[in-house]
């Protein structure tokens, strides 16, 4: 039998189409990879030591909070010093800047002892993005020294905030999640949503905390809210 052989010009074609299709493919996967580079610069997602979905990095200043947090409970009451340590992870978990202070400062009968109305003093920072930082007011004239038996000492210039990095982050309570919330802190979470948390930025907020009075069984501890806050620590810049 003769070897049947395709003729140039046929050749030619399929040559001619085969590099078509490699340039075609070769296109298309470079528009993948510069939308995929495209992304995750916009706002790659970060890691959350609790699991939570992290937005991309925020730029903004940290705004320094002090306050007193007393607890007024009917069902659930604690020793002074287990209600400091569980409102300083509140302000952790929710997404304060590491170093945050919580301390009894009001106890009836000792600090390892159940108390009626423990109350605990706050220091904690939160993150402002830089958008909602009002400019610096100008400069006031320097007033001229008073002599009342010595010279007036200058009053101290302001300290300018501190600059921080920081990313929206949902953040879910619920009976048991996180393991340390339970349904007898219902109370206290409560309370916690109403005077703490409106001192960072959030968003989306879902309260859905329902406390019955005298019944731990009751109580219905459901709380959802995108909170702008620290970056974990794992991906914190280094230096902050």
């Amino acid at each position: 039998m003769s070897e049947v052989r395709p003729s140039m010009s046929r050749r030619f074609s399929v040559r001619v189409a085969a590099g078509l299709c490699l340039a075609w493919m070769t296109a298309v996967g470079s528009v993948a990879v510069a939308a995929t580079a495209g992304a995750e610069r916009a706002g790659s997602p970060v890691s959350a030591a609790d699991g939570a979905t992290v937005a991309g990095p925020v730029e903004g200043v940290w705004e320094r909070h002090e306050m007193v947090f007393r607890y007024v409970g009917l069902t659930s009451f604690y020793a002074c010093d287990v209600l400091a340590a569980k409102v300083g992870r509140l302000l952790e978990y929710v997404g304060a800047r590491p170093g945050a202070e919580a301390r009894v400062a009001g106890c009836d009968g000792g600090f390892d002892r159940i108390s009626r109305f423990p109350s605990v003093r706050l220091v904690f920072h939160t993150l402002v993005p830089a958008a909602d930082v009002p400019p610096p007011p100008p400069p006031k004239p320097e007033a001229p020294a008073r002599r009342l038996g010595r010279d007036v000492p200058p009053l101290k210039p302001a300290t300018a905030p501190e600059p921080g990095v920081g990313a929206w982050r949902t953040v879910e309570f619920a009976a048991r999640s996180p393991r340390w919330i339970e349904a007898g802190d219902c109370e206290l979470l409560e309370q916690f949503a109403r005077d703490v948390l409106p001192k960072f930025r959030t968003r989306g907020l879902d309260d859905r905390v329902r406390c019955a009075p005298g019944q731990v069984s009751g109580a219905d501890v459901r709380l959802r809210v995108e909170v702008l806050g620290a970056l974990p620590e794992a991906d914190a810049p280094a230096g902050r």
